[in-house]
């Protein structure tokens, strides 16, 4: 048997391109290959990983003693150099027990197949998005897509879609705002005002003004005097427009969010006016749900103004 710096070398100096395959050569040779994880782990560090892939009919016993067989049992399946980063045991998934009493785990131990399951209307997903997140960002980002589509590609559930939003801005705000323009393809356009308004405000503040606008509706509200309800919506106003215009300029992260917005309503009506000029019967939604003038989405985010600045420069 040669010993391992022999055959690192020949390994090399027959592919210059393959770094060191190892101690599995020793028992098995087999085919080195890069795998998608190496190749990502080359990119961010300059460093290439292999994974020797085995099966176990593949790996028979070769030395014909049992003792060396026994230590090098599970030596040759899908082995990497960065063992301890990758080949660290799983933490078993924590087993309860359904409503009928029979033995079950509580989650399947992945993160973003947690998310896709889990993720239900009312449940708040900003935990199983963090954990989904570090497991596999883009996988989660589909996910969440995934939360809010409503032609028949995803679950249509808005207010989890709105959360997940949130906490995608608070950690990755970028990606959020590189990602606006497809948010108003799988949901609609009032996404992208509502997600910028919760942003301006808190979700739970967010939640207590649709209350306080179903129970005026439905006649439960106060009841006041016409008067005070009319100073009482002025100061609203004031108090909105004046938050609305603190946070654009002191948070560079919901001003790109909000700029990015107003480029998605803008280009839109442009190029419904040039196909409505050109007899082009394909229109988009965006000024059925563009705000209105001093609505209640324009006086909070000023978004009618931003939106005007970019298509009459």
């Amino acid at each position: 048997m040669r010993c391992m710096t022999d055959l690192s070398m020949e390994s090399l100096d027959n592919d210059p391109a393959i770094p060191l395959r190892g101690p599995p050569t020793l028992y098995l040779p087999v085919q080195a290959l890069r795998t998608d994880r190496g190749k990502e782990r080359k990119r961010s560090t300059g460093t290439e990983f292999i994974d020797v892939a085995v099966s176990k009919e593949q790996a028979p016993n070769v030395s014909g003693d049992p003792f060396v067989d026994a230590m090098v049992n599970n030596y040759n399946y899908n082995y990497n150099y960065n063992y301890n980063a990758y080949h660290a045991p799983m933490p078993s998934p924590f087993m309860g027990y359904t409503e009928n009493h029979s033995p079950t785990f509580y989650s399947s131990g992945k993160p973003c197949l947690v998310l896709f399951f889990h993720v239900v209307p009312d449940t708040p997903p900003n935990d199983m998005i963090s954990l989904a997140w570090d497991d596999d960002p883009l996988t989660a980002l589909k996910l969440v897509c995934n939360l809010r589509g409503v032609r028949g590609t995803g679950k249509g559930d808005r207010e989890g879609f709105y959360a997940a939003a949130g906490w995608i801005h608070k950690n990755h705000p970028k990606t959020l705002a590189h990602n606006v323009k497809a948010s108003a393809e799988f949901g609609y356009f009032k996404d992208l005002q509502e997600i910028l308004v919760r942003i301006l405000y808190s979700a739970d503040v967010r939640a207590i003004q649709m209350r306080k606008r179903d129970e005026r509706r439905w006649g439960q509200g106060e009841k006041l005097p016409l008067s005070s309800i009319k100073i009482m919506f002025q100061q609203q106003w004031y108090d909105a427009a004046k938050k609305g215009f603190e946070t654009y300029h002191d948070n560079p992260d919901y001003r790109f969010l909000h700029i990015q917005v107003s480029r998605v309503y803008a280009g839109a009506m442009k190029k419904d006016t040039e196909n409505i000029k050109a007899g082009i019967r394909d229109i988009s939604f965006a000024a059925k749900w563009c705000p209105s003038l001093d609505s209640n989405y324009d006086r909070s985010m000023l978004l009618c103004e931003s939106i005007g600045r970019i298509l009459f420069p």
